[in-house]
């Protein structure tokens, strides 16, 4: 059985993001496509990173996602299969303030809000 998970660090151009994630592969999900790409989607991105703890130096960054694994280790069942992993791609733009160009705030049946253009949880 799969984890499927790490502690990823997304490269932005106002700081690092730094997370536990599953099922990273998401991030380059297109859509439109139906496919996986190169490219960051935006929602994902958005999506995956908005709750990361955000610091501003690549030490401090690493600092972060070494006490994330510690901790996650330290439990009884603890497992990281991808370790700690660096995201690039993003790192000349900003992160983003939504999930889209497009936002539209709706409420789903199970009372999540998500995007109504995207899909995205906000």
């Amino acid at each position: 059985m799969s984890a499927d998970n790490g502690i990823y660090i997304l490269v932005t151009r106002d700081g690092f993001y730094i997370d536990h994630l599953q099922a990273i592969e998401n991030l380059h999900w297109n859509d439109k496509k139906k496919e996986h790409t190169a490219e960051l989607n935006q929602s994902m991105v958005y999506t995956m990173f908005r709750n990361a703890k955000v610091v501003h130096s690549e030490q401090k960054a690493l600092d972060v996602a070494m006490k994330m694994h510690q901790e996650i280790m330290n439990d009884d069942c603890g497992i990281i299969e991808y370790g700690i992993q660096t995201i690039f791609g993003w790192q000349d733009r900003y992160f983003p303030t939504s999930c889209c160009e497009n936002q539209i705030v709706m409420v789903n049946t199970e009372g999540d809000s998500i995007c109504g253009n995207c899909g995205a949880y906000l």
